[in-house]
């Protein structure tokens, strides 16, 4: 028998042998499953998904692909936690799972992306709603060298049963046959965009001497100055290709990807965000940048330069005290440290 008929069998047995009432329950199947390297399968399963995340951590250590959506945890126009909360503890108690039989440290069940500005309307992000969390229908998971996945949907009555087992066979051919193609670079059709950006930085550097000068003037302490740049494309993007050249060049950042409908917002960091483990949150403040030297003697000068610039030392301070009074809000016992740490990466330090 082989692999993609025994997961089958078994799923069938599962859900025939998983005892529940008449109301509708919440299931959650997992199972080993070797499918082909994860960029591939973004390119592959992202087109048959109006709703995907893809998320690597620095190093490959662990990585996920998030496919569709079962339920969401959060109504148009929500924004508290606490109602997330209250939503998830009801279905939890509705759910019937088999994760005991996998042998992990936590169980991924919940995806969530919230935006840098939920309240400001822009029409280039008018896909992406302000916050959303929810369970999704697929969730590929690798970790260390295991490789999990997670299938999550609603059972009522056994006449569903049928149509859950085929959507089940659809989806997991789907990921079995998923197959590399040759990976091709984006192709613009503007011939022009690298005389764009030197024209360009005029503009951008009158704006750096603007920002100065509001900083000077004690308007404001910090800024942080971005811009926007068009790249017409005249073919499909490959994510394989994209995100091989990002692992490659900042393998130990964090990887990530959101599609939402139509658009899809990917990038790079070296930043953890938020990380909530046995009721504790931990938060990076990455502040000041310094570069990276092959030799050791001139790493370390580089090293102890940010360690002892005034303006990289006011930097990380703004970031720090703006996330713990942030923090405030939630907890009494906030600890700190006072004495910054260097973050060394391959092509910088912070």
């Amino acid at each position: 028998m082989d692999i993609v008929s025994s997961t089958i069998n078994n799923f069938s047995e599962f859900i025939s042998s998983s005892k529940r009432n008449n109301d509708c329950r919440l299931f959650s199947y997992v199972f080993k499953l070797n499918f082909p390297h994860q960029y591939h399968l973004i390119d592959e399963l992202g087109t048959q998904n109006s709703k995907m995340i893809f998320f690597r951590e620095p190093n490959g250590k662990q990585s996920f692909i998030a496919l569709g959506s079962v339920i969401d945890l959060i109504g148009d126009g929500e924004r508290k936690i606490s109602s997330i909360t209250k939503r998830f503890s009801e279905w939890k108690n509705k759910l019937i799972n088999n994760w005991d039989n996998i042998d992990l440290n936590f169980v991924p069940i919940i995806v969530s992306a919230v935006k840098f500005d939920g309240k400001r309307n822009s029409e280039k992000w008018v896909d992406f709603p302000s916050i959303t969390f929810y369970i999704p229908e697929i969730i590929l998971l690798k970790s260390e060298e295991k490789s999990y996945c997670f299938f999550n949907f609603f059972l009522q009555d056994e006449n569903q049963k049928e149509i859950i087992l085929n959507d089940f066979k659809e989806k997991l051919s789907s990921i079995v046959n998923s197959s590399g193609k040759d990976d091709y670079p984006p192709s613009f059709t503007n011939d022009d965009v690298l005389n764009e950006l030197i024209e360009e930085k005029t503009n951008w550097n009158n704006l750096v001497d603007k920002a100065k000068g509001i900083i000077k003037n004690n308007q404001l302490e910090k800024l942080v100055l971005s811009r926007q740049k068009i790249f017409p494309l005249t073919n499909q993007l490959d994510w394989n290709f994209i995100f091989e050249k990002l692992g490659k060049k900042f393998p130990d950042c964090y990887l990530f990807l959101n599609k939402s409908k139509d658009s899809n917002f990917f990038g790079v960091s070296p930043e953890k965000f938020i990380s909530l483990c046995n009721g504790k949150i931990e938060i990076e403040a990455v502040a000041g940048s310094a570069p990276r030297s092959k030799k050791r003697p001139e790493d370390l000068n580089f090293e102890n330069g940010l360690l002892v610039s005034t303006k990289n030392l006011k930097e990380h301070k703004y970031v720090s005290d703006f996330i713990i009074n942030v923090l405030k809000e939630y907890s009494i016992n906030i600890i700190s440290s006072n004495d910054p740490e260097i973050k060394k990466l391959d092509n910088i330090q912070h």
